[in-house]
């Protein structure tokens, strides 16, 4: 279905789901041939004018007067029919939807288990959202295929193999039926605690349902009556076949012939077209109803009724104005939107300050860190005592030094395991120790400004850092060099 503007002149331009195209085709091909003939009678091809007395004007008045009210006529009638097909398919959507929302309401207060009421409410939701869609299946030339079916899944695979070998029409009535025995049974069962003239209501709007789908369902199997489309296309053909001729007499030029011949036959074409598009409401045409826009709307209301928010009634929270006097001596009362962009505003005022306080409490962190590696970075390591090589290695001294240049024994002590037993272990170590003696050295010296590298402090580029081979060896290189000279010593 095209939703347009009314009162916006855009829409004579819209070709979508327009008549015009196919009504200009037909009037341009009566109106070249009322050219063409105007065109033979001026150049002495042929001789009309003889006949001009014999047609009278009052007689193809009389019959452009009969063609054009068979045409209204035919016309208001598929309109009605337009129109009844979407208030009976929209009703019955509603008197689906309304049933659904009773039994999830009276399902509510039973005394059944939870469990059991919450699988009362999935069934009833399934089912009304299955017998929507046959429904509408069975009316329309769209398939169920096209029409989205909430957790159809859910339904055992035998039953649905039972559906598929129905007809339409009989699918309705089965689903039909499952909802009426499932009311039956929660009412046997003690599901439904409501007093009975109360849940008949849930089967008076099942029924009514049902005839409103049974009326569309007579709308769309009963067509318009054979006679008056037949009269009106034959009439309409004569028309389009005597109007060049009326106007070869009628008109002054060629030009002013082809004009007059498609303005009258464009109307009268555009008349029947209407009538043709919506004397069959259902179906893929863009002027049809929305079918699948249908089953998407009842799909959506079948699962807001599961919705915790929307079971429960809300309660009066404690800005509540309980007396009488207070609520009349309101000056203005707000309205919805109102108070909801206040709300909004309100919680956006709180998560800024939530928020300015996370980012406050972080920065004080970052700086408590920074204070922190600033007083760790300012020294430098200047050596590494000896390896001892008569036993295991227990830790390296390293002496640290401040930027003060005042040397501070023991600041701080990188330890070694003491369980080295083998050279591997122990030439792995040392590397492990190197790197990370280069890296801080590096990220030291790369703190240091330009001014502040003296002759005393020399100027080590990071470059030269990155590339010490001697002291950045490889695993496999260190062990063959360890192993290489333990055989060497052994031999000599």
């Amino acid at each position: 279905m095209i939703r347009y503007d009314s009162h916006s002149w855009k829409t004579i331009f819209r070709l979508k789901g327009s008549v015009f195209p196919k009504a200009a085709a037909y009037a341009l091909l009566i109106s070249i041939s009322a050219a063409a003939l105007k065109f033979a009678e001026a150049t002495g091809m042929v001789s009309l004018m003889v006949h001009q007395v014999e047609l009278n004007s009052a007689i193809f008045s009389g019959f452009t007067f009969t063609l054009g009210f068979i045409l209204v006529f035919r016309t208001g009638q598929c309109y009605s029919r337009f129109l009844i097909c979407a208030q009976s398919i929209c009703a019955m959507r509603a008197e689906l939807h309304e049933t659904a929302l009773n039994l999830t309401i009276f399902a509510k207060h039973s005394q059944k288990p939870r469990n059991e009421v919450d699988m009362f409410v999935h069934k009833v939701v399934r089912l009304i959202s299955l017998l929507h869609a046959f429904a509408l299946e069975c009316v329309t030339e769209i398939a169920h295929k096209d029409l989205p079916i909430i957790d159809l899944d859910a339904i055992p695979d035998e039953q649905l193999e039972y559906l598929h070998s129905l007809p339409s029409r009989l699918r309705v009535e089965v689903i039909h039926q499952w909802v009426t025995s499932l009311l039956v049974e929660s009412m046997y069962s003690g599901m439904m605690t409501v007093p009975p003239p109360i849940y008949t209501r849930v089967f008076q709007q099942l029924e009514r349902s049902k005839m409103e789908f049974s009326q569309v369902l007579q709308l769309i199997n009963i067509p318009f009556p054979f006679p008056y489309a037949q009269a009106a296309k034959m009439l309409l053909a004569i028309y389009s076949v005597f109007t060049p001729v009326v106007m070869v007499f009628w008109s002054s030029s060629v030009q002013s012939s082809f004009m007059f011949t498609f303005f009258s036959t464009f109307g009268m074409f555009c008349i029947e077209i209407i009538a043709t598009e919506i004397e069959h409401p259902f179906g893929e045409d863009a002027n049809d109803l929305p079918v699948v826009e249908f089953q998407e709307e009842i799909n959506s209301g079948l699962l807001l009724l599961m919705e915790p928010l929307a079971q429960r009634a809300p309660e009066l929270s404690e800005k509540a104005k309980l007396n009488h006097k207070q609520l009349i001596s309101m000056k203005r009362h707000s309205s919805f939107y109102d108070v909801v962009e206040q709300i909004s505003s309100t919680k956006s005022d709180e998560i800024l300050m939530s928020m300015q306080k996370e980012e406050d409490k972080i920065l004080s962190e970052e700086n408590q860190l920074s204070m922190a590696e600033q007083s760790n970075q300012d020294t430098v390591v200047l050596n590494v005592a000896a390896i001892k090589q008569d036993g295991p290695v227990t830790n390296y001294e390293a002496v640290l030094c401040s930027t003060g240049r005042e040397c501070v024994p023991d600041a701080r002590r990188i330890h070694v395991r003491s369980n080295i037993t083998c050279p591997e272990q122990l030439l792995e170590q040392q590397v492990c120790v190197n790197r990370d003696l280069l890296t801080a050295l590096q990220q030291i010296v790369d703190r240091l400004p330009p001014n502040q590298l003296t002759s005393d402090r020399p100027n080590i580029p990071a470059s030269r850092i990155d590339h010490a081979p001697s002291l950045l060896l490889t695993r496999s290189k260190v062990v063959h060099q360890s192993f290489a000279g333990m055989k060497h010593s052994q031999m000599a």
